[in-house]
């Protein structure tokens, strides 16, 4: 399995304060204080960073596509219950909260919906899906930062998106509900809750 991430591994936490300080951070930890005795998927969790001091309430799945961000996420949570799997999400359990981590993003249209249609089946009747990502930015930095990321991990990791996928709509079309959401710099990284519609 080709590791896309695995060159900037270990520098992307750093990479992610240095430019955003605890922002993504913040993101990510969104809507967890729901999650006691939960049953949860990380699915794209990166380093586990975001979920470090919150071991004790892991509990469920954690998906990573890149054995060197995989690597690092046992390590940081080495005391959550969380079972860690690699590769593309294909799990057949079902969970109470499903955590989409700045992952929708990096995905093709037709990647987006088949991963909301999937997740369908893998909620439970009164679960919730939670995504946080970036928007389309309205302040001029925040368009230049947003195409220079794009710019960065298409030639990084070989993304094949140039452009932010209108997330609203595909939860939409695949049958969600948004029942909650929390932002941040003016709107351009947001956090939402889904329910099934």
């Amino acid at each position: 399995m080709k590791d896309a991430y695995g060159r900037i591994a270990r520098y992307y936490s750093w990479l992610s304060n240095l430019v955003f300080g605890n922002v993504l951070k913040e993101a990510n930890r969104a809507f967890l204080e729901s999650i006691v005795e939960k049953s949860i998927m990380i699915i794209g969790g990166g380093d586990g960073k975001s979920y470090v001091g919150l071991e004790e309430n892991l509990l469920g799945e954690f998906w990573e596509k890149s054995p060197a961000m995989l690597k690092l996420a046992k390590k940081h949570l080495s005391g959550s219950k969380l079972k860690f799997q690699l590769g593309e999400f294909q799990s057949k359990r079902k969970a109470d909260f499903i955590f989409l981590p700045f992952v929708l993003d990096t995905l093709s249209d037709e990647q987006l919906e088949k991963l909301l249609l999937q997740l369908r089946e893998n909620l439970n009747p009164s679960g919730k899906v939670v995504f946080s990502d970036f928007f389309p930015p309205t302040a001029f930095l925040q368009k230049t930062i947003l195409r220079l990321m794009i710019l960065f991990f298409r030639l990084v990791t070989s993304h094949s998106r140039m452009d932010l996928p209108d997330y609203e709509s595909f939860f939409q079309k695949t049958g969600y509900r948004k029942v909650d959401e929390k932002s941040w710099e003016n709107r351009w990284i947001r956090t939402q809750m889904w329910v099934l519609a």
